[in-house]
């Protein structure tokens, strides 16, 4: 999933531009040109400050220091400094108007002392050079430790012509402020006097200089409320002219292993941007919008291999090995039970923006790597990316827009055991919409991998070799074997290739190369196919659909989906999509005030997260703790600052209205259970209206099935062209744009509900923006909605008939049809548990794809639990394909049993069959009867209804009839005969025909008549 891809190699072109220059200077070859630089910082601009060792073009055969300035974007070359000796320099800051550079040399005390021989007592000098006079000068700071020192220019929106501004930090001793007076000389400028210093930071334990946001941050000790030390994190904002603020304070919740006495050891760490102490790997990351991480390394002490007295090599720590499968191999020698153990890597990611800090535990890890590991932190969009390459890749999700979940976490036993079940044939999980050319070239790039990681063995110079023989388009999977060598520098802000690309970037310490970190959709379906984690298989689909372009990757990953449709993750994974879709949707029309509100997943944030194998070993967790305190100052941009003129908010003054929104208004995302709560208020009040819309709409559809011809349909869809050109066309029942009638009342339950939330914390036109806002939600709901329906027929129904609106019901389905129905019947339930809208015609379509899949007694259950709806167009093509022979003609008495009374009779009245005829005319005689009966009021006695009768004879030719129902038809003959004329004599004899009948009665009947009611 993530490649590395080599972009330039800094040492490489920098060694060209030397070789050129010594060329021009015909200088005469020496052993000490060919060394490569020493890459030592890059100011803001981009320019890197670098030294190497070579023979001064003024002092005969002499080798001396020079430094020199490359711009890798620009590829501008200059030697600023050649100084008069040899030095080790291991700190270098170039001022904004190259005037004057600063470095700091180290130099060891080798006397007579057999220890100090050993050991090498460093000593650290700071010193200041003017670049641009006639007679360049070198003064000295008079400032020697035996600790590290740092030293940095200021930068400022202009060059200063007056004085110059330098920070010098004194590790574990304080960090000073450098005012330089300047005075212009013929040739530039110069030192006027002796600089002014100001103390800025006690004593410290780590430091890290951003050079793009001009800001110091530093790790110091204090005392909290209780008497106990504790860790803090301060920030210094630095402005013109040397001013400085104090801007945040942040208490660490984690153990800090640093060492507050003793001696120290420090790496040699190209671009290193603060104090390279071997027992702290930590850096700063922060964004434009307000995410501010502290990630943190935490160190092992490697207990078991202490250094005899004698040893001449240095101790070691994780920042000081530059390959560890040089350490790794070196050990081979050693017991194997230490090459077989596995230990743990701790990091830390302390989220001042959420207050919030995770804790990153990975096993299986060997021990030999462990106690020399170094774990690199970088920017990979949005996205923190903690990389120990050939073991672990993490992507956590940490910006500020949204709480922390959906963490990527990838392991290269995971991966080889995805590899091992492919070889076994294990695994069942394919994606089965590719192509067979691209089936082919994914199984040439996983045979590939294969040999990689059975390369484990090799040499180191074979793997050197490898590397530097790479070509620069190929891209190295970040958890192959052979990516164990590579150690990458945590660096905030690396200015490479200018405003090319947004990826992460990152410096090799040992070659340095610099590479990019590439996200490979093809390799990620890989990783989800084999993938055992639903947490981590959900990441990975919420990653694909909210930073990744295009729907191709999701498609692929629902097809992945789609080949387990009983696994219990399947509907989670709909969920996901459904509200994370329609947070990208609403996201492009929304303001950022109104997204902090919307819910963008269906992951619960601040959650703990595991990783494990299929076996059940646990490969990483994810644990949570709250920051309760943050020291942070109200004093905005402007007025930190100090200009007169308006500015906008900066990153601070975004960070701190966010904490202040958390902390004092307390936003929280909307949540689709207050519209669940709402609903069941709802229907409970209008169960029995809500019953009678239902039959409604059922005799709606029937009378929309008879006319359907002389009816155009609705061919428009919801979401474009660019969808369509992925998925392929529509079918008939996803044409239109119209919804299900519950849908319809969910759409305006949830645009109440969700206005009503969004007013209570909107300030500005906060009830015509709410109205708007949950109109636009309620839209893309259904957008998404009908899209995620559309995917699901493209991977399982592509074979049905596109124009049919229902398929046809007089063949059995096979297969295929049967996956899709599974699928939508957890398409409904999911919409139904979100409360998302549906088409109008699927479940007419889902009950058809039912009848044909599933057995009918099935089918029937399905029907009877409420799962399956009996709806007006299935009905009606029921009716009408099927025929009438014994089977079928039982089969639809039994649907048509299980229907609402009046959808029934319709149904009977759309059906030719002579049941429906005797029925239905039984109905009209009972309504005729109906009609004529008498009022409940009347005694029901014989002599009451002979009054009846006799008061009715008075104008009509009917008899005495003692009978109520022959009484009633010979009213009923009496007045359509009175209407044919009146002149007309009926010849019927009344008492005759009453005997007539009830002799007939008496006889067909079985019955006790005595029972009978009359």
């Amino acid at each position: 999933m993530l490649d590395l891809k080599k972009i330039i190699n800094i040492s490489g072109e920098i060694n060209e531009r030397i070789v050129d220059g010594r060329k021009k200077l015909k200088l005469p070859a020496s052993h000490h040109a060919i060394e490569p630089s020493h890459l030592l910082n890059q100011e803001r601009d981009g320019s890197i400050v670098f030294t190497w060792d070579d023979i001064s073009d003024t002092n005969e055969g002499a080798v001396v220091t020079h430094f020199g300035m490359y711009n890798p974007v620009s590829k501008h070359f200059k030697v600023v400094h050649v100084h008069n000796q040899r030095v080790s320099v291991v700190s270098a800051s170039i001022s904004q108007d190259t005037t004057f550079i600063a470095f700091t040399t180290m130099s060891r005390d080798r006397t007579a002392s057999s220890l100090d021989r050993r050991t090498g007592k460093e000593t650290y000098s700071a010193y200041l050079a003017e670049i641009k006079a006639m007679s360049p000068r070198v003064f000295s700071l008079n400032l020697e430790r035996q600790t590290f020192i740092k030293v940095q220019f200021l930068y400022e929106d202009k060059p200063a012509e007056k004085e110059a501004n330098m920070i010098v930090m004194l590790h574990r001793e304080s960090i000073g402020l450098y005012k330089i007076p300047l005075a212009r000389a013929a040739h530039g400028m110069v030192m006027k006097g002796q600089p002014k210093t100001e103390q800025i930071g006690k004593k410290f334990v780590w430091c890290q200089w951003d050079s793009g946001k001009q800001m110091l941050f530093y790790i110091h000790q204090s005392m909290d409320d209780s008497g106990a030390k504790q860790h803090i994190l301060s920030s210094v904002q630095m402005y013109n002219n040397g001013l400085h603020d104090m801007v945040l304070d942040v208490p660490l919740n984690f153990p800090l292993t640093s060492k507050s006495s003793g001696r120290c050891t420090y790496a040699d760490i190209p671009l290193c941007s603060g104090i390279p102490e071997t027992s702290m790997n930590a850096t700063v990351l922060t964004k434009s919008n307000g995410t501010f991480c502290l990630c943190y390394q935490s160190h092992v002490s490697a207990t078991s291999e202490r250094r005899s007295k004698s040893s001449p090599l240095p101790r070691t720590s994780p920042l000081q090995r530059t390959s560890p499968l040089q350490h790794t191999t070196s050990h081979q020698g050693s017991s194997s039970s230490s090459e077989s153990e596995s230990t743990e890597i701790n990091y830390y990611i302390c989220m001042v923006h959420h207050a919030s800090t995770i804790h990153g535990c990975v096993s299986h890890i060997p021990a030999a790597v462990v106690r020399r590991a170094v774990v690199a932190f970088s920017w990979l969009g949005d996205q923190i990316l903690v990389m120990l390459p050939g073991y672990f890749a993490h992507l956590l999700n940490v910006s500020i827009e949204y709480e922390p979940c959906n963490h990527i976490l990838l392991h290269s036993k995971s991966c080889e055991e995805g590899i091992e079940d492919e070889e076994t044939g294990g695994s069942e999980r394919s994606t089965g919409t590719r192509s067979d050319d691209q089936s082919d070239s994914r199984r040439h790039d996983q045979s590939d991998f294969r040999k990689n990681n059975q390369s484990n063995s090799r040499k180191s110079d074979q793997s050197d070799a490898s590397i530097s023989g790479a070509s620069a388009e190929e891209l190295i999977p970040v958890l192959e074997s052979r990516m164990e060598q590579f150690s990458f520098v945590s660096n905030t802000a690396l200015k490479i290739i200018g405003n090319e690309g947004t990826g992460a970037y990152l410096l090799d310490r040992r070659s340095r190369c610099v590479y990019s970190v590439t996200i490979d959709p093809d390799r990620l379906v890989d990783i989800f196919s084999h993938c055992s984690m639903t947490m981590t298989r959900t990441a990975l689909l919420h990653y694909a659909i909210l930073r990744q372009k295009g729907f191709e990757l999701v498609k692929q990953l629902f097809s992945v989906i789609c080949n387990d449709i009983a696994s219990p993750e399947v509907p989670t994974m709909m969920k996901e999509f459904l509200i994370a879709m329609t947070y990208v949707a609403v996201r492009r029309q929304t303001d950022r005030e109104v997204l902090r509100l919307l819910p963008f997943t269906n992951s619960e944030p601040f959650r703990g997260q595991i990783d494990k194998t299929k076996s059940g070993d646990r490969l990483a967790r994810l644990s949570y703790s709250q920051i309760h305190r943050l020291h942070f100052p109200n004093k905005t941009g402007k007025e930190r600052t100090q200009k007169k003129s308006g500015i906008g908010d900066d990153w601070l003054d975004i960070l701190r209205i966010h904490l202040r929104s958390m902390q004092v208004t307390k936003t929280c995302r909307w949540s689709f259970d207050s519209v669940k709560t709402a609903y069941q208020q709802m229907q409970v009040k209008e169960e029995k209206h809500l019953q009678t819309r239902e039959e409604e709409h059922f005799l709606t559809l029937i009378s929309i099935s008879k006319a359907k011809e002389r009816h155009g349909e609705d061919s428009g869809n919801l979401y474009g062209t660019k969808m369509e050109n992925v998925l392929g066309q529509a079918p008939c029942f996803l044409q239109g744009t119209s919804v299900s009638e519950t849908s319809d009342t969910h759409m305006a339950l949830t645009r109440e509900v969700l206005s009503k939330y969004l007013m209570s914390f909107l300030m500005k036109d906060g009830k015509v923006k709410a109205g708007n806002v949950s109109k636009e939600y309620v839209a893309c709901q259904r957008q998404q909605s009908q899209l995620l329906c559309h995917l699901l027929w493209t991977l399982r129904g592509r074979h049905l008939a596109l124009r049919d609106p229902l398929p046809t019901l007089a063949m059995k389905g096979g297969l295929d049809e049967y996956e899709l129905f599974q699928l939508l019947d957890r398409y409904v339930t999911v919409t139904s548990d979100l409360f998302f809208p549906v088409p109008a015609r699927l479940h007419g379509y889902l009950t058809s794809l039912a009848f044909r899949a599933l057995h009918f007694r099935m089918f029937l259950q399905y029907v009877d639990h409420g799962v399956l709806q009996l709806t007006g167009d299935f009905m009606a093509q029921l009716l009408k394909e099927l025929p009438d022979n014994e089977e079928y003609v039982g089969l639809k008495h039994s649907l048509i049993s299980r229907l609402p009374l009046r959808a029934g009779e319709e149904c009977y009245r759309l059906w030719d069959h002579v049941t429906c005829s005797t029925y239905l005319a039984h109905k009209h005689v009972d309504k005729i009867l109906a009609e004529h009966r008498p009022s409940t009021t009347e005694a029901a006695s014989m002599d009451s209804i002979r009054n009846t009768l006799t008061e009715a004879r008075r104008n009509s030719i009917i008899e005495e009839v003692s009978f109520r129902p022959l009484a009633a038809f010979f009213r009923h003959l009496e007045k359509t005969n009175s209407q044919m004329g009146a002149d007309r004599v009926s010849p019927l004899d009344f008492v005759a025909l009453e005997e007539v009948a009830l002799h007939h009665t008496h006889c067909e009947t079985k019955y006790d008549m005595g029972n009978v009611n009359f």
